[in-house]
């Protein structure tokens, strides 16, 4: 961090750490050229986390059925 700004996977790393410290269940989902988070809120809800982009929202877990995992 000394060196410069971070980019995605940088701040997804630094993210990702903070949320194991703190015992909280999550995914760091990758795809080209970008990196995220995925959080277990509930079991009903999760939120998508994108620390380069300042996005933060929750949506229904349920919006994921069907796709392959």
């Amino acid at each position: 961090m000394k060196q410069g700004h971070l980019e995605c996977a940088g701040r997804t790393l630094v993210a990702s750490t903070f949320l194991q410290e703190h015992d909280i269940n999550h995914a760091v989902v990758s795809a080209p050229g970008h990196a995220l988070i995925i959080i277990e809120q509930s079991p009903d809800t999760l939120v998508y986390f994108d620390a380069n982009n300042n996005l933060f929202f929750t949506f229904p877990k349920s919006a994921l059925q069907g796709m392959r995992v």
